[in-house]
Order: C-alpha cells, then sequence, then structure tokens
C-alpha cells in the first residue's frame, strides 16, 4: 500500500472515530440537558396551572356536583397554551376530572410510604414539596408535592408532576405530564445529525488524508524517482539530491549517496581486480609457457636413446636451471598477488631504517660479489606493511647485484635513506605510463616528512627511453635470469603505501646523479610519506 493511501486510510479512520466519539459526548450532555430542561418545563407548568386548579377545586368543593365552566375553560386555555405539549389531569372532589391534552389513561398509584408507582409496580419517583426558591410551585399551605417522575403505563413511558391542592392537600391534585417519546423523538434527531456529521467527516478526512499523504510524500517521491533512474547508463554517477526541505528524507538522501559511493568504488575495485587478474593470468601463462617448453623438449631429449653422457649432463643442467627459474618466477608472482590485495588500513608504524639496514646485511650474504654501503638516517619511522616495505629494498639490491656488474663481475652498491622535503622523482624523457605502472609522488606524512631511499650501482645504466619500461610485468632485457617482476613489486609496494618509485638517471664519474651515458650506472628512487620526529647525524657502514 502507497504511503499517501495510508494516510487517506487513517485520516478516513481516525477523523469519523473522532468526531463519532466528540458526538457521544455531545448526545450524554445534551441528553441530560434536555431532561432538565423537561423537568423544568413541567415544573414551570405545574407552578403556573396550580392556582387556577386550587380555585377550580375550591368552587366544585362549596357546590358539589357543579362545575365552574368559565374558570374550567380558561384552566383548560392556559394547560393547552403551555411551553411543553403534553397534558393535565385535575382531580377535584365533587366534579368529574378536568383533563386537558395527552394524559395517560391509568394515574400513577402512591404507596403507603408515598412513592409512586407505575403500572408494572415499580417505585419511579419520591413525594417532595417545591417551593418558589426552589424553582418549583408555589406552596399551597401544605399540600405535597409529587415528581418531576416517571412512570410505566401501557408500555408508554410518562415524565410527570403532582401537587395536593388546598390548605391540608384535600382539595383534590393536578397532574402535569410530557410523554418520554417526545424527548426520544429529539435524541433520534441528534443522533441521526451526529451520523450525518460523522459520514461526512469521513469523507472529508479521506479527501484530506489523500492531499496530505501526497503532499507529505512529495519529497519522498521525487527521492524516489531519481533513486530509479541511477542505474540507467547515461546517469552514472548521479546522485541523490540532499535540498528537499526535508531533514529525514534529505538525511537519508545523503546516507543512501554514502551507500551508493561505497557501491561505485567496490565495483571500481572489482573492475579493476578483474583486468589485474585477466593481465596477471595472461602473461604468468605465457611466462610460464617457455621454461614448461624448455623443459619439456630436455625431457624428450633425455628419453633418446643415442644421448650421450655428456649431452645428458648438459640437459641436466638446463633442466635445473629452467627450475630454478620457474621457482623465482612463481615466488614473485605470489609476492606480486600479495601485495595487490593488501588492506592499507592494516598498516602500522615501522622504523624503515631498521628495514633497510637488515635488508642490506642479508643481500651482501647472498651476493657475494657486491660490495654494499650504507648511508642511513636514524630512526626514520614509516606508516606501512613490514613485509612490503623489505620487499621493496631486496628487490632493489638484488636488481643492483644482478645489473649493475662491471666489466670484472663485481657490483658496487651504495644505499642512502634520508628524510627530504615532499617533491616528486624526476620525470623521465620517455612517455607516461598507464596509472598502473607509474604511481603519483609521494604523499607527504601529516608533519610533511618523505622518506627518500635510493639504490645506486655503477653498471652499465639504463637508458633513459627504456626508464619506465623496466617497471612493466615480465620486463628484462635479453639473457637476463630475472623473472622481469622484481622492479615490479618495487613501484607496486611503493604506490601502496602511498609513495613512488623512479629511475632518476645514471651517476657521473664524481658519482653524483644526473644525466649521463649509458655505463655511468643506475640510481632508482622511492620516495615514502615518512613520519619524521628528528633528523640525527648519518652514520655509514661498509659491507
Amino acid at each position: 500500500m502507497r504511503l499517501s493511501t495510508r494516510f487517506a486510510v487513517c485520516l478516513a479512520v481516525l477523523v469519523p472515530l473522532l468526531v463519532l466519539l466528540a458526538g457521544a459526548l455531545v448526545l450524554g450532555l445534551a441528553a441530560q440537558d434536555l431532561r432538565a430542561e423537561r423537568d423544568r418545563q413541567l415544573t414551570v407548568r405545574l407552578r403556573a396551572l396550580t392556582p387556577m386548579a386550587a380555585a377550580y377545586a375550591r368552587r366544585t368543593g362549596l357546590a358539589p356536583g357543579g362545575t365552574p365552566e368559565l374558570l374550567g375553560r380558561r384552566l383548560a386555555t392556559a394547560a393547552a397554551g403551555a411551553e411543553s405539549p403534553g397534558g393535565m389531569y385535575l382531580e377535584a372532589p365533587g366534579a368529574e376530572p378536568l383533563v386537558v391534552g395527552d394524559v395517560p389513561g391509568t394515574l400513577p398509584a402512591e404507596t403507603p410510604g408515598g412513592a409512586v408507582r407505575g403500572e408494572d409496580g415499580s417505585a419511579t419517583g419520591t413525594p417532595g414539596r417545591v417551593t418558589a426558591e426552589e424553582d418549583g410551585p408555589a406552596a399551597t399551605g401544605g399540600g405535597g408535592v409529587v415528581g418531576p417522575a416517571t412512570f410505566t403505563e401501557g408500555g408508554r413511558r410518562w415524565r410527570f408532576a403532582a401537587v395536593d391542592l388546598g390548605v391540608r392537600g384535600d382539595r383534590g391534585r393536578l397532574w402535569v405530564f410530557d410523554p418520554e417519546d417526545r424527548l426520544a423523538g429529539q435524541f433520534r434527531t441528534l443522533v441521526r445529525r451526529v451520523g450525518l456529521t460523522t459520514l461526512i467527516a469521513a469523507g472529508a478526512g479521506a479527501a484530506a488524508g489523500l492531499a496530505l499523504g501526497r503532499f507529505a510524500v512529495r519529497p519522498l517521491t521525487a527521492l524516489h524517482g531519481q533513486a530509479r533512474g541511477i542505474d540507467e547508463p547515461s546517469r552514472t554517477g548521479t546522485r541523490l539530491g540532499t535540498a528537499s526541505g526535508v531533514t529525514e528524507i534529505d538525511e537519508l538522501a545523503a546516507l543512501l549517496n554514502e551507500l551508493l559511493d561505497r557501491r561505485d568504488a567496490a565495483v571500481a575495485r572489482t573492475g579493476e581486480a578483474l583486468e589485474t587478474a585477466r593481465a596477471f593470468a595472461a602473461t604468468a601463462a605465457h611466462e610460464l609457457r617457455t621454461p614448461l617448453t624448455s623443459m619439456g623438449t630436455n625431457l624428450d631429449l633425455l628419453g633418446h636413446p643415442e644421448l650421450d653422457p655428456a649431452g645428458r649432463a648438459e640437459t641436466l643442467a638446463d633442466l635445473v636451471a629452467e627450475h630454478a627459474r620457474m621457482q623465482r618466477l612463481i615466488t614473485m608472482l605470489r609476492a606480486l598477488a600479495r601485495g595487490e590485495l593488501l588492506d592499507p588500513g592494516a598498516f602500522t608504524e615501522v622504523d624503515l631504517t631498521e628495514v633497510v639496514a637488515a635488508a642490506a646485511e642479508d643481500a651482501d650474504r647472498r651476493h657475494p660479489h657486491a660490495v654494499i654501503t650504507t648511508a642511513l638516517a636514524d630512526g626514520l619511522p614509516v606508516r606501512g606493511w613490514p613485509e612490503g616495505l623489505r620487499m621493496i629494498v631486496d628487490n632493489l639490491l638484488d636488481n643492483a647485484a644482478l645489473h649493475g656488474t662491471d666489466a670484472r663481475g663485481r657490483a658496487e652498491i651504495t644505499v642512502t635513506l634520508a628524510p627530504a622535503a615532499p617533491a616528486a622523482p624526476a620525470a623521465p624523457a620517455a612517455p607516461a605510463a598507464p596509472a598502473a605502472a607509474g604511481p603519483a609522488p609521494a604523499r607527504p606524512a601529516p608533519d610533511g616528512g618523505v622518506a627518500v631511499l635510493a639504490v645506486r650501482d655503477t653498471g652499465p645504466g639504463i637508458p633513459p627511453a627504456d626508464r619506465e619500461q623496466i617497471f612493466d610485468r615480465f620486463h628484462r632485457r635479453p639473457g637476463s635470469p630475472g623473472s622481469g617482476l622484481g622492479l615490479t613489486l618495487v613501484r607496486r609496494q611503493a604506490a601502496l603505501h602511498g609513495g613512488a618509485a623512479a629511475v632518476t638517471g645514471p651517476c657521473d664519474a664524481a658519482g653524483t646523479s644526473g644525466p649521463g651515458t649509458a655505463g655511468a650506472g643506475t640510481r632508482v628512487e622511492v620516495r615514502l610519506p615518512a613520519v619524521v620526529r628528528r633528523a640525527e647525524g648519518e652514520h655509514g657502514t661498509t659491507a
């Protein structure tokens, strides 16, 4: 059910119910007022007719059997012209009862205790005396007054009041009556009017509820229309309006916009992950195909019956080399996949100086042909993944030890780590690489610190045109024993840590960075956001 319809139904039920309850209250109060007014009119009639009735009874008592016609007509005229309808019944000794208007066929009976009983024998009234101060008839000298009271005669209910005439109440009795059906008719009229008002209120409430509901849900309807169109291709990136003027609707729209942003970000990440997975699978399959094919060929050669011992030994050596290459390739692929699935929210504070020092010490043992010299700033913390930071340093050192050898097969590697002002690595002359291959420069930490890690070798160097390509997956120079993923891991981990990696140029004879020719060595620089608390003197070690 629509919300506007709910408004209409609720008001169509609630408004008539309130009108009905109010009408019931009004009916109860009106019934009390009508009964009180009827009793007042009975008392007024009784008071007005009592003097003439007393005179009439006195005249008939003085002349039994005679009827004072003139006085009787005057009394009848006064009774008939009373404000309240009903009738009068006058009992006078020595004369026929004088009846005017509508009266019951049987008068109420009076018990010895004075209680008035109806035809069914139920006590319905008690005797009393009405004085002028009590808004009743004037006392006639000790005459008893009964009522107003109710009794039933012939299935019809009557309201009456009576007074005894004469000083001692022995001159007869005057009765005034009012039928209950007259009051019941008035009450039924009120009930009909309240019912009609209730029906009108039901229709008016339904119409008002529908109009109010449509007006109240107009901002929600607009929000619904905006939400329906968000998935249309032409409205990609559209967000819900938050200026409806209704606080609850605007808060809901803002919450939905936040959810849409999260959804779009998740969809984008999923798309990137799928694209990365496809590219990863394609390149991994391509790179694994070559050693597997070579291993298959060598296995076929081993099964050849005419293979001599020297050829068998050479084939086995090739198999061992291909196996080692596949192991390195799989290890690097696993490390690359771990880095791409890393959640930056799990970063902790890491002392980069300790990481670089430990990596340099281990690299010195792995590469006995290399001389590694370090110049590290003391206590340079960064926020990151310890294994990822170690991966950066290990791959930079392995790359320098593998490709930075001179003609004698020796490698001289210099590792520096120091804080620096935020600055991007030098832009290479080659065309810009895609976003995945060329991350933005390092963002400074909250205190503005940037840690600069540089690894320099004295090898043949890298031509400027190739400085971006070396960060591509599986890129390696001909004859290289590497996997082609080392520098890819370096740049990827630097990007995950909010930093950047780049080849900043070969070195000249003095060992400083700057433009030069191939053979002057290579300098790879990684910039990472750091939390620099202090800058103490550097210390240098030579491994």
